[in-house]
Order: structure tokens, then sequence, then C-alpha cells
């Protein structure tokens, strides 16, 4: 399905719109570049009516997965991924680093049409927004920061 075989692609989600046409939306690693300090990494959704023959629409600008949170010795964006749809519309909710202090990851819901011309994410990578009802309250925020705070530090002390 990607379109460049030669990259790493990763973290798959599938869904069938009513029509029938399949998506896939998954990571891939064809942004990289020979900068060992980063990890430039897109976000793209390949449609198919037939199973056979993909067309990909990138649906975010590359990020650096390098910034994302370790777990283990792995970069760790969350479990929370997934692909949807309505009407003709697909709905990939993924998470990506975002190089803010304080906020590493965000929540993403990006609409993708029918159409690649028609779709802002296609036109746009950068148009896809973080969920605002997703915004955690100061308090909330403080204390899950201050959580994994201490368990990076625990894990270094390892």
């Amino acid at each position: 399905i990607n379109r460049d075989p030669a990259v790493t692609a990763f973290e798959p989600s599938v869904a069938i719109r009513d029509d029938g046409t399949i998506g896939v939306a998954y990571f891939d690693l064809r942004s990289n570049t020979p900068d060992p300090a980063t990890l430039p990494t897109d976000y793209w959704l390949a449609r198919s009516s037939d199973g056979v023959n993909f067309t990909e629409t990138r649906v975010s600008a590359a990020f650096d997965m390098a910034t994302a949170p370790l777990v283990g010795s792995a970069f760790f964006l969350g479990d929370y991924m997934g692909l949807a749809s309505a009407g003709t519309t697909f709905l990939p909710f993924f998470i990506r680093t975002t190089a803010v202090a304080g906020n590493v990851t965000d929540v993403i819901l990006a609409r993708v049409a029918a159409t690649a011309a028609s779709s802002q994410a296609a036109r746009d990578p950068k148009s896809a927004q973080p969920m605002e009802s997703l915004a955690l309250d100061k308090d909330y925020e403080r204390r899950v920061f201050a959580n994994l705070a201490a368990a990076r530090s625990r894990r270094a002390m390892r």
C-alpha cells in the first residue's frame, strides 16, 4: 500500500466506507534524513475502491518522532489511534509530536474527503489540528506531567 516500499511504514489503521472504499492510515519514514538526532515521520491515508490500486494522501506534514516520549528504548506516541469514516470522508485519528515544551504530543483528528482535490488535509497537511475537546484542566495536566517526569527519572536510575 505504501507508495515507497523502501521505507518503514507502521501502525496501520483500516476502515471501509459504506461505498466499499478501503482506507488504510499509517505512519512512514519517507521524509527521514541522515541526521541521527531527528526522525521525521509522516502520516498517510491510502485509499482503494478495488483493494489492489491505492492512492495516497498525506494527512500530516512530517513531525519529529525523536521528540516523542520514550518507553523503554522505543519512541511512544500512544495507544489510541484509528480510522473511521462518515459518508465519503475518512477520519484519521492519531498522535504526533508538537515541538512544544510541556505538551510533547497532541491528538489529531483530520478529515480526508473522497477526492484529494477536495481534502483540506491534502491541500494543506498542516491544517490537521489538535482536538480542543481533549484539552486537560491545568491541575490534571500538572499531575500527569509530574507522574511522567517521575517515571522517566526512575527509568534513568536503572
